[in-house]
Formats: structure tokens, C-alpha cells, sequence
């Protein structure tokens, strides 16, 4: 971690991809945020491999949260187009992975796909995404609007209308009060 936090990642990245492989979590953990840090090309069909992958819990983190964390920092262009081909994103931890992935990346042209990852009405899916759109900002409400007005499960109504909460912009705020006084939920209209 010292390497790390000495701003010496590129220096050090022959040990960041050794630690890729190794069987210890924690070395596996620090090498991805390491590939990270130093933005290492070689390294992003790795870091995506870490995605949708049962990890070992860290504490506050584990190898996906910290691989979505890293592959934000090379951006949209350099990592979009190599997810939206992978044969694992009809697999739910994968998706749940590109999902937070695309708030990471906070940009707007990954609200096509966060459209897609909505569709699938799936509680964890739906959670990240919620979580994505929100990060993302404004220019995600129609895509939240789209999806509310689908009816939704009442867990991804929660999850959408705390998205718009924490977009908090007028045009935010108006669209969640619309979407709570015409819900079919009875809980949801109680909020009000």
C-alpha cells in the first residue's frame, strides 16, 4: 500500500499485476487498486475479470467494488465499449458490477446501457443502478422517469425515488412527488 500512497504505482507495476494472481485477497486487492492508480492499460481485461466474481469480504470493501474503483479510472471510452460486449452481463453479479461501474464513470452516455440494467427489474441490479443514475445526475432523470412509469416493484420505486432525492434538483424533486402521488403502492403514496 505504501507504493500506493507514495504515488509510485507506475513504478511499482510489475507488482501490481503480480498481485492480480496472488492467493491472498489482500495482495489481490492492493494489485488492483495499484493497476488502477497507475492506469495500466495491460491491466483492464484483468480488472474486469474481477467483475461479477464472488470476493472475499474486506471490511469495508472487497476485489469488485475495488476493481469498479479502478476500471473508472481509465474511462468510459477505454472500458464501456469492452463491457458492453461481455457475454457476462446477463449474469446478475455482473450486472450489478457494470451498474456501479457506470456511476463511477458519472457519464451521461452510459445511460443507454443503465436503461438496459434497469429493464431487468432485478432487486441488486436495480439497487446499483438507482445508486448510478444518481450520481450521474440530471441528465439521468429521463431514464429514471421511464422506468417508474413501467410500475416497477415496489423495491425499485424506493430505489429510483431516493435517486431522485439525491439528484435533489427541482426537475428531480417534482418527478418523485408526481411518481409518489400516482404510485400503485399504497406505502409509497404514504410518503407524501
Amino acid at each position: 500500500m505504501g507504493l500506493i500512497d507514495q504515488g509510485k504505482a507506475v513504478e511499482a507495476i510489475e507488482l501490481f499485476r503480480a498481485a492480480l494472481t496472488s492467493p491472498d485477497p489482500y495482495v489481490r486487492w492492493a494489485g488492483i487498486k495499484g493497476c488502477g492508480e497507475a492506469r495500466d492499460e495491460q491491466s483492464i481485461r484483468s480488472l474486469i475479470d474481477f467483475l461479477g466474481r464472488d470476493a472475499p469480504d474486506l471490511g469495508d470493501t472487497d476485489q469488485r467494488r475495488i476493481a469498479v474503483w479502478a476500471l473508472a479510472k481509465f474511462g468510459f471510452e477505454r472500458v464501456v465499449p469492452l463491457i458492453k460486449s461481455d457475454s457476462r452481463l446477463v449474469e446478475t453479479l455482473f450486472a450489478e458490477d457494470i451498474a456501479d461501474l457506470l456511476g463511477e464513470l458519472g457519464d451521461s452516455r452510459g445511460l443507454g446501457l443503465l436503461t438496459q440494467l434497469l429493464a431487468r427489474n432485478e432487486r441488486t441490479v436495480t439497487l446499483w443502478a438507482s445508486l448510478s443514475a444518481a450520481k450521474i445526475g440530471g441528465s439521468s432523470l429521463p431514464v429514471i422517469e421511464e422506468c417508474l412509469a413501467g410500475n416497477p416493484s415496489i423495491e425499485a420505486t424506493f430505489y429510483l425515488l431516493d435517486a431522485l432525492s439525491k439528484i435533489g434538483t427541482p426537475s428531480a424533486l417534482a418527478l418523485r412527488q408526481r411518481f409518489i402521488l400516482g404510485s400503485q403502492y399504497g406505502e409509497i403514496r404514504a410518503m407524501v
